[in-house]
């Protein structure tokens, strides 16, 4: 049904645990998407999963995009969008009790870094030049840095869930209701602002130092 009514080409968000129940739904999903669809697994999934599950669903036309949480992956394309080489290297992440889940912003630009040197290295002296770079990262996450952009804490990634009795403390003021209403959605723990609420009331000293709140791609 939810395939049925978006409006083509369609493009599907897929924010699931990694494992069975993300492979379960691309699969049905790639059995009713068409030729020019396009399938996002904004999951924690293995890249090598998603590297097999876009060769399966090529051939029928539907594309697939793989958003890392766990790894940078770089990719150099023609003009046309064909790929002709990719890199992975992984940051991980670190968790901890009640939720957290944390993620080292420098080892993040590190890997990066690395993934994008091995790939300019195997097109060097083959005549070829880059001539456009996009980015994208995972998004939901909180970097709290200083004024000269240095980070105060480890940054607390979107799969983190210790924010969530400020959600629900939130709720009250604003019940859920209210909320979809007036921002387009209910908030959790994994949100933005209730991770803002966190860091003013848990770790007040890191939030008096704090000159910009980010996320990944800005950090």
């Amino acid at each position: 049904d939810l395939v049925r009514k978006l409006k083509k080409p369609r493009s599907i968000w897929v924010m699931l645990p990694s494992g069975e129940v993300t492979e379960n739904t691309i699969q049905e999903l790639g059995r009713l998407c068409e030729p020019g669809d396009t399938l996002i697994d904004g999951g924690n999934s293995y890249f090598k999963d998603d590297v097999r599950r876009a060769k399966l669903l090529e051939p029928r036309g539907i594309h697939y995009v793989d958003v890392g949480t766990s790894g940078v992956k770089a990719v150099i394309t023609d003009r046309t969008g064909r790929l002709l080489d990719s890199a992975y290297r992984p940051y991980g992440l670190e968790t901890g009790p009640n939720g957290w889940v944390d993620q080292d912003i420098e080892a993040i630009i590190a890997a990066s870094c690395a993934a994008i040197r091995v790939l300019a290295s195997a097109i060097a002296g083959t005549g070829a030049s880059i001539t456009g770079v996009s980015v994208t990262a995972q998004i939901f996450n909180l970097v709290a840095v200083d004024a000269d952009g240095r980070a105060l804490l480890p940054m607390i990634s979107w799969l983190d869930q210790r924010a969530e009795p400020d959600a629900r403390s939130l709720a009250s003021h604003m019940p859920p209701a209210e909320q979809f209403v007036r921002l387009g959605a209910v908030v959790s723990g994994k949100d933005i602002l209730p991770k803002i609420l966190w860091l003013r009331d848990s770790r007040p000293e890191v939030f008096e130092r704090t000159a910009y709140l980010l996320d990944c791609k800005e950090a």
